[in-house]
């Protein structure tokens, strides 16, 4: 079974993932489900648990299931544009007067889902390193993306806080970059505890070598249009995104 967290929703997925569902099935030789989560805490829950055998995860929910689980296997991460790494976007709308983060004092601010890298943990750790997040006038957690975007076009927030994707999407109708965040390594795919070390190996050997496959980049693009690759990871990838959580841990907020 692999899981995947509701990142967007549940059909969209379906139709995301399902070719690399098929992919696994007929390279391992095994019948493999794809299954969407209901929420990112279920995700996180199920991957710790071991109720799933292989799971495609956020680089920060993977920090927080290794540090409960440290038995979880790393098997592959995206590789997108040719790059295994990428940074969010805190935006502004095109007309606005907010040309910096410090700018943003007595401004609202929109986050998406609390457990998101890039629609939260990275750039509220920024946010709170030059002092800016006690000087908002309010600030509140989105249910996606998507929605920070539209809650800055149409005003609702001064500003917010999106991955790469999002932002080119609506860069076009009024948004505008303030500062891009610290680089973080990319979302991977990760089997639980209960998949034995062997067939972790086989999932891992047929992720790595997807490409090689006729139509592997087309099911890999299918995940999303910009996937170039499927490359190695580790879980030390992650110590920069790990310092982050754990200053903001120590945070009243």
């Amino acid at each position: 079974m692999l899981a995947v967290h509701p990142y967007l929703p549940a059909l969209e997925l379906q139709k995301r993932f399902t070719p690399l569902v098929e992919h696994l099935s007929t390279t391992l030789g095994r019948d493999v489900t794809l299954t969407i989560s209901p929420s990112y805490e279920e995700h996180l829950n199920r991957i710790t648990q071991g109720e799933i055998d292989i799971a495609y995860i956020g680089p920060a929910s993977f920090v927080q299931a290794y540090q409960k689980q440290p038995e979880l296997e790393t098997l592959a991460k995206l590789e997108v544009n040719g790059s295994p790494f990428f940074h969010g976007k805190i935006i502004t709308k095109s007309d606005s007067n907010i040309r910096q983060l410090s700018d943003l004092s007595g401004k609202s601010f929109a986050f998406g889902n609390k457990n998101s890298t890039m629609s939260h943990l990275v750039p509220r750790y920024e946010l709170e390193q030059q002092g800016i997040m006690n000087k908002l006038s309010s600030f509140n957690y989105l249910d996606g993306h998507k929605n920070v975007a539209l809650g800055v076009l149409i005003g609702k927030y001064d500003a917010g806080a999106i991955k790469e994707g999002v932002f080119l999407k609506y860069q076009n109708k009024g948004l505008r970059l303030i500062q891009n965040t610290e680089t973080i390594s990319e979302h991977l795919f990760i089997s639980t505890q209960r998949v034995p070390a062997a067939i972790s190996i086989e999932i891992k050997d047929s992720l790595l070598k997807i490409t090689q496959h006729s139509n592997g980049l087309k099911i890999i693009k299918s995940i999303k249009p910009t996937v170039t690759n499927l490359v190695s990871v580790k879980p030390s990838d992650y110590s920069n995104l790990k310092k982050i959580m754990q200053k903001l841990n120590n945070l009243d907020y």
